[in-house]
């Protein structure tokens, strides 16, 4: 049986990846037809050093999604599903108590999902301004130099990359959160069945073999519902990048049916400096 089921994690791994792969391959040749799409005067419009870290950045967060749905999420889920009609065929009534905690797993997966989302918009606009800072610094590199705005670009990418810095933080701290809350609760709700379902053994309720049965198959699915409940990060990251995804092929297709240009709204130019008036 292990062997048997390394050999179809690593089947489903190839196919899946290879589906994946190619899906994200499409998506990227999509995204530069659209942009190609844009009228001049439209992409004029645009904030074209976000755009560039949206198509980079977010084609590859949404391959991440859909890689970790695939080969995670959805297999752990199943397997998980399979294993609770197993325990419940072995004991009815330990797994009426193993499946007690599941309500707090799911509210403080919520509550902590929605602010991890929060945090991940945030976190990336932060880095799109890093991304955008670099790309400005090299691109009017000497225009910068002579109009001697060497500190005010200084103190500006300064608090950029620490604005990243502390969204970073937030994150990774939200993230390893979210886990440790979830994998401590599925343990916490092992070591419940295990003292109950020996106090079963000694009251001759149930035998020894029918507890460690039990024990295994709850081992079991603790590790495939941590395998699931570990891809949520990377899901609900993807998620994000996928609606910034969807709203440039939005904007292309209201460019091509003949939408005014002006409805896309001007180029954010907060925080900007001596050089972007000197540019502008």
């Amino acid at each position: 049986l292990l062997f048997l089921n390394a050999a179809m994690q690593l089947l489903n791994k190839r196919l899946t990846l290879n589906i994946i792969k190619k899906s994200i391959a499409h998506l990227r040749k999509t995204l530069i037809r659209s942009i190609l799409s844009y009228s001049r005067m439209h992409l004029s419009k645009k904030d074209r050093d976000l755009l560039q870290s949206q198509v980079v950045q977010d084609t590859l967060r949404v391959d991440y999604l859909f890689t970790s749905i695939l080969t995670q999420f959805i297999p752990g889920v199943l397997i998980t599903l399979g294993m609770a009609v197993v325990l419940g065929s072995i004991n009815v009534i330990l797994f009426i108590l193993f499946l007690a905690l599941t309500p707090v797993i799911g509210l403080l997966s919520t509550y902590l999902s929605r602010k991890f989302r929060k945090e991940i918009r945030a976190y990336h606009k932060t880095f799109s301004g890093f991304s955008k800072g670099i790309s400005f610094i090299l691109r009017f590199n000497e225009l910068i130099h002579t109009s001697s705005a060497e500190m005010q670009e200084i103190v500006r990418q300064d608090a950029a990359v620490d604005a990243l810095q502390k969204s970073q933080k937030r994150v990774a701290w939200l993230s390893a959160l979210l886990g440790v809350i979830q994998r401590q609760t599925l343990m916490i709700s092992g070591v419940v069945v295990l003292l109950i379902g020996g106090l079963f053994v000694i009251s001759g309720t149930n035998t020894i073999g029918e507890l460690i049965s039990f024990y295994v198959a709850v081992g079991l699915v603790n590790s495939y519902a941590r395998s699931a409940l570990g891809a949520i990060p990377s899901i609900l990251e993807g998620s994000e990048s996928m609606k910034r995804i969807n709203s440039i092929l939005q904007g292309s297709e209201q460019v091509s049916g003949g939408a005014e240009d002006g409805d896309f709204g001007a180029v954010d130019r907060d925080g900007g400096t001596v050089v972007d008036e000197i540019v502008t």
